[in-house]
């Protein structure tokens, strides 16, 4: 018998699974293929999340049950459940607030229900004439890292985007003109105990976070910490979940809005792997077992994301991790054994704090650029 079964097994899973190695949990994974990021670490059953019979198998061999991404059918979640007979209160999130998580117009609704702020929102019009400019449209379903979202700032973009948004699926909300975009993680236990993470600023140019950096404005993170919470409460949430908001200028000080939440450990949240405190994926493991909640108190590493290059060159690793180290001896490397491919997630480099921000975006480019040209570079002889 394991103690966590994980729906899907990528790098989220694979980091959740080594984390409950060390509090000597044992773990398995479902996922297709043979060969995943976290099928590396631990067992692994090569099958479907989508599919009720896989999902009861895994169910068979777990006493808890969580997931690494949020595109897990809640129904079947439920199904599976029901054809096991498994307690739904072992499965953390539960499918009731992961359906409204996996509906983005949903969230918007008990967001604002909540009397969260946030842009305004709705369905998208049977007629573009209807749509002011500028705005954002979301696929209601699916969408992740800029993948299923226009932003729409000239007649011609809403040209081109409304036979896409048009044929149902979509939603729109107003463009939010935010000063920085800001995260946190938030850990909610089934008695209602809550914990926060200290929020971070992310940098995501094209819609991927390619960086975090510590959010040092005092308002502004208890605002953020406030936000957070209040939005996972909205949900019904229990379990661990990234919550990203939007810092809005004012002429009064700071206001945070509403921008979505993810039900798993979050990309914005690996800085966690290598500060004083512990990572969000212990807390991960603590919550889904009923674990005690830890307390935070430390200032959060820098991190930067390895987002595969065109150039995939000789895959030189042992180069890479060399140049990073011999540029930041106190840097983590963290690989995720993934296919590289370009843009895609394949590992991310922590780097301690440091009071200047712009002194540490300039380390945390460095060591990404230190590492992929190592990367590329031809083994040494």
């Amino acid at each position: 018998m394991f103690d966590i079964g994980f729906l899907g097994g990528g790098q989220l899973a694979r980091m959740s699974i080594m984390a409950a190695q060390k509090m000597g949990l044992r773990c398995v994974s479902l996922e297709q293929g043979e060969a995943t990021s976290a099928s590396q670490v631990a067992e692994h059953m090569n099958g479907e999340w989508r599919s009720v019979s896989d999902v009861a198998n895994l169910m068979e061999v777990a006493r808890f049950i969580t997931l690494e991404n949020e595109f897990v059918p809640a129904n079947v979640i439920e199904e599976a459940a029901a054809e096991v007979g498994f307690d739904l209160n072992q499965v953390i999130p539960g499918p009731a607030a992961l359906r409204i998580i996996q509906d983005k117009l949903l969230q918007r609704q008990r967001f604002a229900a909540a009397g969260l702020k946030g842009p305004s929102f709705g369905e998208v019009p049977s007629d573009n004439s209807e749509v002011e400019l500028p705005v954002v449209f979301k696929s209601r379903y699916g969408g992740y890292d800029g993948k299923g979202t226009y932003v729409v700032r000239m007649p011609g973009q809403l040209a081109e985007a409304w036979p896409i948004v048009s044929k149902g699926g979509w939603m729109m909300e107003s463009f939010a003109p935010f000063r920085r975009e800001v995260a946190t993680m938030v850990l909610v236990t089934r008695s209602g105990e809550t914990q926060v993470f200290p929020p971070v600023v992310t940098l995501q140019p094209n819609a991927v976070c390619e960086f975090t950096i510590p959010y040092n404005d005092p308002v502004g993170r208890v605002l953020a910490a406030e936000t957070a919470v209040e939005a996972v409460r909205a949900i019904g949430g229990v379990g661990l979940f990234g919550v990203e908001m939007f810092e809005m200028p004012t002429t009064h000080g700071v206001e945070m809005w509403m921008n979505e939440i993810a039900p798993r450990p979050h990309n914005t949240g690996h800085h966690s792997l290598d500060w004083a405190d512990i990572s969000q994926f212990e807390a991960h493991i603590r919550v889904v077992t009923g674990m005690p909640l830890p307390r935070f108190t430390e200032t959060p590493f820098g991190m930067a994301n390895l987002l595969g290059p065109r150039d995939n060159g000789a895959a030189n690793l042992e180069e890479a991790r060399r140049r990073v180290y011999e540029l930041e001896p106190l840097a983590r490397v963290h690989w995720y054994d993934k296919a590289v491919k370009p843009g895609r997630k394949v590992g991310h480099i922590n780097v301690p704090p440091d009071v200047n921000e712009e002194r540490l975006l300039s380390r945390l480019r460095d060591v990404r650029d230190a590492f992929w040209a190592g990367f590329v570079s031809k083994p040494r002889s």
